[in-house]
């Protein structure tokens, strides 16, 4: 998602509060978006966030692969990677094998869970959207959920081991 489109969506401010109280001069973060340069207007509002964009207005797939050229000072420099959600895990994850860096995913809600609902249970949404949480649960360093109900959910859906680093 763009920052344009988290502050269109009234949630700019919520996405960014953690992120800015835990910021100092030891702690830096950047965000990595699929928006184009309009993103770049936040940036008095981002703090000492960095903005990292499509700056050439890619389509998303080849964003997404180029995402490791077009960023790569950053990705060399990071320690940890994080996804903000379930389906722009793909990019993250891609990043994290690249560069070695252990990954974080978030989980705001259950990918597989809305396909399903949205599109139904024979759908291949939903069953993209289980390859997508699977891949992310397998391969990521701790995944961060909202509540305790999600977590047993996600552990049900994917039949994981109620220890997992969830």
């Amino acid at each position: 998602m763009s920052i344009n489109d988290w502050h269109k969506a009234g949630i700019l401010r919520r996405e960014i509060a953690l992120y800015k109280r835990i910021s100092s001069q030891e702690v830096s973060f950047s965000f990595i978006t699929y928006g184009n340069k309009e993103d770049l207007k936040f940036q008095d509002q981002l703090g000492n966030i960095k903005i990292l964009c499509n700056y050439f207005n890619l389509p998303k797939y080849f964003y997404e692969l180029a995402l490791n050229i077009i960023h790569w000072r950053s990705f060399f420099n990071c320690d940890i990677i994080k996804t903000n959600q379930t389906n722009g895990s793909k990019a993250a994850l891609s990043a994290s094998k690249f560069w070695n860096k252990p990954l974080i995913g978030r989980m705001g809600y259950i990918f597989s869970e809305f396909q399903m609902n949205r599109r139904g249970k024979d759908s291949s949404s939903y069953y993209n959207s289980l390859k997508i949480e699977g891949r992310l649960l397998k391969n990521a360093k701790k995944v961060v959920v909202t509540s305790n109900e999600m977590k047993k959910k996600i552990n049900q859906i994917h039949n994981l081991n109620s220890k997992n680093d969830i």
